[in-house]
This record gives C-alpha cells, structure tokens and sequence, in this order.
C-alpha cells in the first residue's frame, strides 16, 4: 500500500508539472507573439512571420522586428530566468523565504558597482560590465552575510532582510550621489530604474552562456541544495557537502544576478515572488522546480517590458517601476505572515 501511495504522488507530480509546463510554453508564445507585434508602433503578424522567412534590408519594420524588439524579447527572458533562479537558490541556501537579490542588497551592489564606472567616465562593454556589476554583487553579500551571521547560529533570515533592505537603500543613495557628482544622473537614474531599451544581440549571447553556465552547475548541485531544507544536521547525515552546496549556490547567484544588472539596470521582487509562485503550484522540491522557475520569471518579466512599452505610448514606463508594483505588497505579506527564525 505505501509503494502505491508513493507511485500515485510521483504520477500526481508529474502530471501536474507537465501541465504547468505547457502552459508556460503557451504563455510564453502568446507573450512572444505580443511582444513582437505592440510597440511604438503595432507591426501586424503577416509582417512579423516575413521579416524572419522573406527578410528585406530596406524594410523598416523588419529592422524593427529582428534588431530590436526580437533581442528585446529574449532579454527580457533571460534576465527573468536568472533572475528568479538567484532568487530560488537564495532562499534554499540561507532558508530564508524572504530572500531576493534586489531586497537583500545584492542588485543595489552591482548597481553601484556599473555607476562608479559610469562616474569614472568608462564607457564598458557589456562583457566587462557584467564582470564589474558580479564584483558587485560579491561584495554586497559578503557584506551582508558578515553582518547577520553568527557562527552559533547561523544566518538569522529576518535580520538578514532587514539589513539587506537597509544596505540596498544605502547603494541606491551613493549610485544616484555618484550620477549627480559626475553629472551623468540622467542616464544612470534611467538605468538604474530598469528596462530593455537598446538590448543587442550580444547582449543576448552573454545572458544565454551565464543561463546555461548557471543551470548546468545547479543543476550539479541541486540533490544538496534539496537536503538543505532538511537542516543542516539531517542534510550532513544524509551525505550533502553542506559548504559546496552554499558557497556554489551563492556563486551562481551572484553571477546571475551581476549578469542581469549589467544588461538591464536593477530590477527587483523577480527573485522573490517567481519561487514562492512556483513551490505553491509544484511544492518545496527544488530539484524538480528550478528549470520551471527559469521558464516563469523569464514569462513574468517579458510580460511586464510588454506593459511597460504599451502602457503609455510611445513613452516608456521604467520595467523596475512595474516589478515593484507587483513584488512590493508580496513582500509584505510574505513579512507578515513568516514565523520563522533563528
């Protein structure tokens, strides 16, 4: 009977990520299509389908289909992919359900990181500031992590958010004084608040090889990021390398998360609402949810450049604006109704 039992719930949990799955592809092809189609200007679907079968060079929509709003598109599904996965393996490794890249100070880090350069006069590239926002990123957490834990007790998830929020706030003022200073604030204000604007191809390619880097390596550590949940006691009886499994997941984190900053200015509440959205559908294992919290956050962040572009044409909301509009009251539930700790 409990060999039953057990193969009903495996049947039961597979079937319904198979139909999550589906329809994500479906979402994810429906926001594609609108994407592609609404802008500044609305690009009909017979136009869309010829600029990829009978592209012609001369013709402007076409220009506009495949050199801006198509890398567009896939920026936006990339950033969200790594973004939701930072927050995931976030919140596993420091078992703390309020964990999220930007709420923590990790996106504020990386941001301030690309304004100095910005300050400096440095016109980087996207490959050496995504190096430089990662840098970023490794300092602010460090920071962080230093501050709230404590060799007896280990990382204590409120005052980890708490400092986090105080630390994010804390870069965001010497990024926007830096701007102001070196009277580059027009731009970095605008970059800082988020969006897509001006996404190249290459850009592309640098967030699909970190995508894959990072979904190659977690998934190589995911059966220990899966015992964490268990405790640290449990998760060491059971034969999980404990300082792998954390230090390989921060790692990733910051990665993905200075790779997404670097591209598309800071954006928040992705990490922290996609993983909380997928563990209520699919439940706590991570092993089985991390590839679908790519596929969510990367729909969830395309549709908000979507709302942000169409919203108010031909003007252009902030993507950051939009995100926090959603992640904002999450948190605050999440804050209100957590009873953990440490």
């Amino acid at each position: 009977m409990k060999q039953l039992h057990v193969k009903e719930t495996r049947s039961a949990r597979q079937l319904s990520l198979i139909m999550v799955l589906i329809v994500l592809f479906a979402g994810l092809i429906l926001v594609s299509l609108l994407s592609l189609k609404y802008g500044t200007e609305t690009i009909s679907l017979k136009t869309i389908g010829e600029s990829f079968t009978h592209y012609d060079v001369q013709d402007k929509l076409h220009q506009t289909v495949r050199y801006l709003r198509l890398p567009r598109l896939l920026g936006t599904l990339l950033v969200g992919a790594l973004l939701a996965l930072s927050g995931q393996l976030m919140q596993a490794v420091t078992r703390n359900p309020l964990a999220d890249p930007s709420i923590l100070g990790v996106t504020g880090g990386a941001s301030l990181a690309v304004a100095i350069t910005y300050g400096l006069g440095f016109n980087l590239g996207s490959p050496l500031r995504s190096v430089v926002a990662m840098l970023g990123s490794l300092l602010a957490i460090g920071l962080i992590v230093s501050m709230t834990g404590s060799r007896n007790k280990g990382i204590n998830p409120i005052k980890m958010a708490l400092a986090g929020t105080a630390m994010s706030g804390f870069f965001s003022s010497l990024s926007i004084a830096i701007g102001i200073q070196t009277k580059t604030s027009r731009n970095l204000s605008f970059w800082l608040a988020g969006g897509f604007s001006g996404t190249t191809f290459l850009d592309v390619r640098i967030l699909l090889t970190i995508l894959l880097v990072c979904l190659l390596v977690t998934w190589w550590i995911s059966v220990e990021i899966n015992l964490l949940s268990l405790g640290d006691e449990v998760a060491s009886s059971l034969g999980g390398s404990l300082l792998k499994a954390r230090y390989l997941g921060l790692l990733i984190m910051v990665v993905a998360t200075g790779a997404s900053v670097a591209i598309a200015g800071n954006i928040g509440f992705i990490g922290l609402c996609i993983p909380h959205i997928v563990r209520l559908i699919l439940g706590d294992r991570f092993q089985g949810t991390f590839f679908v919290t790519c596929l969510t956050g990367g729909l969830l962040l395309s549709l908000a450049d979507l709302v942000a572009r169409t919203i108010n044409p031909p003007f252009e909301i902030p993507i950051g604006a939009i995100t926090a509009i959603i992640g904002a009251p999450f948190f605050i539930l999440l804050a209100r109704n957590y009873k953990g700790g440490r």
